[in-house]
């Protein structure tokens, strides 16, 4: 039974009659695992255990490859418009690599440089830009009392 729920987690299932259950690998199955809380690791270490004989080492490369992006690219609705958020510029480089997205890019932020925008940087602005604010009106006539 443990053997079939982790499959069922990490697996598509080819088919299956009553005696013998088939299935397969793909990214969008793993991709699917790793979004539940399953690590790379672990579903490397589960299917050696589970299985009669080792991973080889291209399944593994495998598993890796199509787990090792979850997480680092969220894309949010603000203002009715879509947008890719990541703390991490090469997966920026790389999805703008893609000449459909890198059409469909805007820069209507107008910030300067690369354009690219980056979650750290705009609180960074944020906090910056409240700070200017704040001593500004510090700064500002006294208050009537």
């Amino acid at each position: 039974m443990r053997a079939y729920d982790f499959l069922i987690a990490v697996a598509e299932p080819v088919c299956r009659p009553e005696g013998i259950h088939e299935y397969v690998l793909t990214p969008h199955s793993l991709y699917a695992a790793v979004s539940v809380g399953l690590e790379t690791a672990t579903i490397v270490k589960t299917l050696n255990t589970l299985s009669k004989v080792a991973v080889t080492a291209e399944t593994a490369r495998f598993i890796k490859k199509a787990t090792q992006n979850y997480g680092k690219a969220k894309m949010v609705l603000k203002k009715n418009k879509f947008w890719v958020e990541s703390a991490h510029k090469e997966v920026l480089d790389t999805l703008l690599a893609d000449p459909v997205i890198a059409e469909a890019r805007t820069n209507s932020l107008g910030l300067p440089g690369d354009g690219l925008v980056r979650s750290k940087a705009l609180r960074e602005r944020a906090a910056h830009s409240l700070a200017a604010a704040t001593q500004a009106a510090i700064k500002g006539p006294p208050l009537a009392v």
